[in-house]
């Protein structure tokens, strides 16, 4: 694969914690001193409580195959949501949302993007009421309908936001397992 830009991080975030920092680097550079392995191993904590935690994938694709598996899993009638896309563009490709997007009663979501304060990217809830042009999603005791929002995408060629009319839900069905990348 080939990118057309570079990204380089260069700001150390957290610049009081040296020893992550020096960590990060040994991995980055393949060397893994005797305090590097102790301060990995150190970390190690076992797993949440619970039958079924998140799972890591290295592909999308693994994600995708292992959520399908799950909602066909749970009790109940699914019900498939299609976004609209009104431009045929190949940004609609890298949207942070699906095309189609399947849902049962009591299925977990996460929000994918900041609708208010209260209300933000990453949020995760369960589906309570499924409508033709909604969904209701139980946050922490917080009933909310939502509907289709409007997405747009940052292109990195024309090096500004691009309104590329793709209409979806926000958000992802199923956090079981997330993409690593």
């Amino acid at each position: 694969m080939v990118f057309g830009h570079k990204i380089v991080l260069d700001q150390v975030i957290r610049p009081d914690e040296l020893d992550f920092i020096k960590a990060i680097n040994d991995v980055s550079n393949g060397e893994i001193p005797e305090d590097t392995k102790n301060l990995i191993l150190r970390l190690q904590r076992p797993l949440p409580p619970g039958d079924d935690p998140i799972r890591l994938c290295g592909r999308n694709f693994d994600c995708d195959i292992f959520n399908a598996c799950k909602l066909m899993e749970m009790d109940g009638v699914s019900k498939c949501y299609q976004s609209i896309d009104e431009d045929v563009n190949k940004l609609c490709s890298k949207m942070c949302v699906p095309k189609l997007l399947h849902l049962k009663i009591g299925c977990p979501v996460m929000l994918v993007k900041n609708i208010s304060s209260a209300l933000v990217n990453g949020l995760q809830g369960k589906v309570v009421a499924m409508k033709e042009d909604s969904v209701t999603v139980d946050f922490e005791n917080d009933l909310v309908q939502l509907g289709r929002e409007t997405f747009t995408v940052y292109s990195s060629i024309d090096k500004k936001i691009v309104d590329i009319k793709f209409h979806s839900f926000c958000l992802s069905a199923l956090p079981f397992t997330r993409h690593k990348g």
